[in-house]
Protein backbone atom coordinates (compact mmCIF):
# COMPACT_ATOMS: atom_id res chain seq x y z
CA UNK A 1 0.00 0.00 0.00
CA UNK A 2 2.87 2.36 0.81
CA UNK A 3 4.57 1.57 -2.51
CA UNK A 4 1.30 2.32 -4.31
CA UNK A 5 1.03 5.65 -2.49
CA UNK A 6 4.60 6.51 -3.45
CA UNK A 7 3.62 5.93 -7.08
CA UNK A 8 0.52 8.12 -7.17
CA UNK A 9 -2.05 5.48 -6.29
CA UNK A 10 -4.27 5.02 -3.26
CA UNK A 11 -4.79 1.80 -1.40
CA UNK A 12 -6.12 0.22 1.70
CA UNK A 13 -6.01 -3.01 3.65
CA UNK A 14 -9.28 -4.84 4.23
CA UNK A 15 -10.47 -8.15 5.63
CA UNK A 16 -12.72 -10.16 3.34
CA UNK A 17 -14.99 -12.86 4.77
CA UNK A 18 -17.04 -13.98 1.75
CA UNK A 19 -16.78 -14.28 -2.01
CA UNK A 20 -19.71 -11.87 -2.33
CA UNK A 21 -17.54 -9.05 -0.92
CA UNK A 22 -14.75 -9.82 -3.38
CA UNK A 23 -17.09 -10.30 -6.34
CA UNK A 24 -18.70 -6.91 -5.70
CA UNK A 25 -15.35 -5.14 -6.10
CA UNK A 26 -14.24 -7.23 -9.07
CA UNK A 27 -17.57 -6.55 -10.81
CA UNK A 28 -16.69 -2.84 -10.59
CA UNK A 29 -13.37 -3.53 -12.31
CA UNK A 30 -11.43 -3.45 -9.05
CA UNK A 31 -9.00 -6.37 -8.60
CA UNK A 32 -8.21 -7.51 -5.06
CA UNK A 33 -4.78 -8.60 -3.85
CA UNK A 34 -5.25 -11.66 -1.66
CA UNK A 35 -2.80 -12.68 1.05
CA UNK A 36 -2.90 -16.47 1.19
CA UNK A 37 -1.39 -19.15 3.41
CA UNK A 38 -1.88 -22.90 3.19
CA UNK A 39 -0.37 -26.28 4.09
CA UNK A 40 0.64 -29.00 1.67
CA UNK A 41 -2.30 -30.98 0.33
CA UNK A 42 -4.94 -28.35 1.12
CA UNK A 43 -4.82 -26.35 -2.14
CA UNK A 44 -4.19 -28.80 -4.99
CA UNK A 45 -5.13 -26.37 -7.77
CA UNK A 46 -2.37 -23.94 -6.67
CA UNK A 47 0.97 -23.88 -8.49
CA UNK A 48 2.78 -24.14 -5.11
CA UNK A 49 2.60 -27.05 -2.68
CA UNK A 50 2.38 -24.81 0.40
CA UNK A 51 3.22 -21.31 1.60
CA UNK A 52 3.56 -19.38 4.84
CA UNK A 53 2.53 -16.25 2.95
CA UNK A 54 1.99 -15.29 -0.68
CA UNK A 55 0.17 -12.56 -2.61
CA UNK A 56 -2.02 -13.13 -5.67
CA UNK A 57 -4.40 -10.86 -7.58
CA UNK A 58 -8.03 -11.92 -7.90
CA UNK A 59 -9.23 -10.31 -11.12
CA UNK A 60 -12.29 -12.26 -12.18
CA UNK A 61 -14.45 -15.36 -11.86
CA UNK A 62 -15.50 -18.20 -14.11
CA UNK A 63 -19.16 -19.06 -14.77
CA UNK A 64 -18.72 -21.83 -12.18
CA UNK A 65 -17.53 -19.31 -9.55
CA UNK A 66 -13.85 -20.25 -9.50
CA UNK A 67 -11.32 -17.41 -9.23
CA UNK A 68 -9.30 -16.08 -12.16
CA UNK A 69 -6.01 -14.82 -10.73
CA UNK A 70 -2.61 -13.42 -11.55
CA UNK A 71 -0.06 -15.41 -9.55
CA UNK A 72 3.61 -14.40 -9.64
CA UNK A 73 4.57 -17.92 -8.49
CA UNK A 74 3.91 -19.20 -12.02
CA UNK A 75 5.88 -17.79 -14.92
CA UNK A 76 3.98 -20.01 -17.37
CA UNK A 77 0.44 -19.24 -16.16
CA UNK A 78 1.00 -16.13 -14.01
CA UNK A 79 -1.71 -14.01 -15.61
CA UNK A 80 -4.36 -16.63 -16.28
CA UNK A 81 -4.68 -19.15 -13.49
CA UNK A 82 -8.02 -20.53 -12.37
CA UNK A 83 -8.09 -21.57 -8.74
CA UNK A 84 -10.95 -23.58 -7.24
CA UNK A 85 -13.04 -21.18 -5.14
CA UNK A 86 -13.36 -23.50 -2.15
CA UNK A 87 -9.60 -24.22 -2.05
CA UNK A 88 -8.72 -20.54 -2.39
CA UNK A 89 -11.28 -19.62 0.28
CA UNK A 90 -9.59 -21.99 2.73
CA UNK A 91 -6.18 -20.46 1.99
CA UNK A 92 -7.39 -16.88 2.07
CA UNK A 93 -10.41 -16.48 4.34
CA UNK A 94 -9.25 -19.29 6.62
CA UNK A 95 -5.47 -19.40 6.24
CA UNK A 96 -4.76 -15.67 6.25
CA UNK A 97 -7.93 -14.37 7.87
CA UNK A 98 -9.18 -12.80 4.62
CA UNK A 99 -6.52 -10.08 4.49
CA UNK A 100 -6.60 -8.30 1.15
CA UNK A 101 -5.27 -5.13 -0.42
CA UNK A 102 -7.18 -2.81 -2.72
CA UNK A 103 -5.13 -0.44 -4.87
CA UNK A 104 -6.98 2.32 -6.73
CA UNK A 105 -6.42 5.56 -8.58
CA UNK A 106 -6.39 8.62 -6.34
CA UNK A 107 -9.66 9.99 -7.73
CA UNK A 108 -11.45 11.74 -4.90
CA UNK A 109 -8.58 11.20 -2.46
CA UNK A 110 -7.00 14.20 -0.81
CA UNK A 111 -3.22 14.08 -0.59
CA UNK A 112 -1.88 15.60 2.64
CA UNK A 113 1.81 16.48 2.42
CA UNK A 114 4.01 15.14 5.21
CA UNK A 115 1.62 12.36 6.26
Amino acid sequence: VQHAANNGLAGYLDRFRTWDEVKALVAQGQPVIASIRFDEGTFPSNVMKSTDGHLIVVRGFTKEGDALVNDPASKDRGEAIIYKADELANAWFGGSGGVGYVITKREGWEVVEGQ
